[in-house]
């Protein structure tokens, strides 16, 4: 909180910088009722993304351009969809701006370019911590008290539009749940706040104490996804272990030994209930193994180099039993490195081969004293393709800060320290 408060008695370009992506990135708390090209899915950063062509243009127009560490695979990524709009205009005949809209999401990723450079001052990344773990503590509060009160009462007082369907009231048995809001920054900010945790051994990080548990409820209450708690409960885990590797007593083995046998039991239960899932044939497991098996089937001719593409055709058009399958319940994003290579070709495929490589090369070559927090980041990048690709919109920013922390973590020891 000193460090925000010092940061707004002089504030300059670099913090107006962030605490605007931070509040677009929020969508105003989910507060307001935007208009319909910002509203919408969880998905949709419209706003962010503009802000980020505004920001870049201005960026190159006043900084020397830098590529970094990942430029050239940003850049790759863009030739690859260039690609795959082009064939599914081509082939499937879509209308222009159905191949455009969901090209929105991936612009975010020129947000490398500015993050990498505002981030090589301490300064400037102490005031993005703190500003983070604010905006998103109370992002995280205002969910879990809709949460309460819609199991309560059915009272919805966040402008939640599409992300909480009209069947929901129907069935309560569904319970709350909140796609796409939590996947993307909550995943890989997490990761960090836990690693600054134990290098400061929980001394003087109450901030970060309360985000990353703040941050844990949120993906086991409101996001609800059994795979997603499950790997960042594992990468929080191998976080401590290689902090402390060294200096391992006792009570924190004990502690540890505890930590693992509850995740275990965790494991097992969620085992039990995906098992349970496949052996009933119901249940999201189920439709993810159909999924796959109907993906792979199809991946013949042009589809095999530019996939199926990135457009979501509306219900009823003749195209939606294509890309969602027979019974119309398949998605992209339920299935991994599987759904990116449906969607996006063979060449995505290499593409994210040639990014593990490269992000595996950056965490070797880091200090081994800040190498843990780049073990976190590479091993929660690395075990997400089973069901949560980076690639998917939902995940892009997860993507975009992977590269950014990655780089700063290697080539500015100072930023990120205890």
């Amino acid at each position: 909180m000193v460090e925000i408060m010092n940061g707004l008695k002089k504030i300059n370009i670099n913090s107006l910088i962030i605490i605007i992506f931070l509040i677009f990135d929020v969508r105003f708390f989910y507060m307001i009722n935007l208009p319909k090209y910002f509203s919408g899915d969880g998905t949709n950063k419209m706003l962010l993304s503009l802000f980020g062509i505004c920001l870049f243009i201005y960026y190159v127009l006043r900084h020397k351009f830098a590529a970094g560490e990942f430029g050239i695979y940003i850049l790759g990524l863009y030739v690859i969809l260039a690609g795959v709009s082009v064939h599914s205009l081509l082939k499937f005949d879509y209308k222009i701006t159905q191949v455009v809209w969901p090209l929105f999401p991936f612009i975010n990723l020129i947000y490398y370019f500015i993050l990498r450079e505002i981030f090589k001052s301490k300064r400037n990344f102490r005031f993005f911590l703190r500003a983070a773990e604010i905006v998103w503590s109370l992002l995280v509060f205002l969910f879990l008290a809709q949460r309460f009160l819609y199991l309560r009462s059915h009272t919805v007082f966040m402008k939640l539009g599409v992300m909480l369907p009209d069947y929901y009231f129907n069935h309560p048995e569904l319970g709350f749940r909140i796609y796409n809001v939590f996947e993307g920054f909550n995943r890989i900010f997490v990761i960090l706040t836990a690693y600054l945790i134990f290098k400061k051994h929980f001394k003087k990080c109450m901030c970060e104490i309360i985000y990353t548990l703040l941050g844990l409820l949120a993906i086991l209450l409101v996001d609800g996804s059994r795979f997603y708690i499950a790997t960042v409960v594992l990468v929080i885990l191998i976080e401590f272990l290689v902090v402390n590797k060294e200096r391992l007593r006792f009570g924190a083995f004990f502690l540890l030994l505890c930590g693992l046998l509850m995740g275990a039991a965790v494991g097992y239960k969620i085992y039990k209930s995906v098992n349970a899932d496949i052996s009933e044939n119901t249940g999201s497991s189920y439709a993810r193994t159909g999924a796959i098996d109907y993906y792979m089937s199809e991946m013949k001719g042009s589809t095999l180099f530019f996939g199926f593409g990135i457009a979501n055709p509306d219900e009823g058009d003749t195209l939606y039993k294509v890309i969602h399958g027979p019974d119309e319940n398949y998605h992209f994003d339920d299935i991994g490195l599987v759904g990116t290579f449906a969607k996006l070709g063979i060449f995505s495929i290499i593409w994210y081969i040639l990014f593990l490589l490269k992000i595996i090369q950056l965490t070797i070559n880091t200090d081994k004293e800040r190498r843990a927090l780049s073990i976190g980041i590479t091993t929660m990048a690395a075990v997400a393709l089973i069901t949560q690709s980076y690639l998917d919109p939902q995940r892009l920013l997860a993507l975009l800060f992977s590269m950014v922390l990655l780089e700063i973590n290697k080539k500015s020891p100072e930023t990120i320290s205890n």
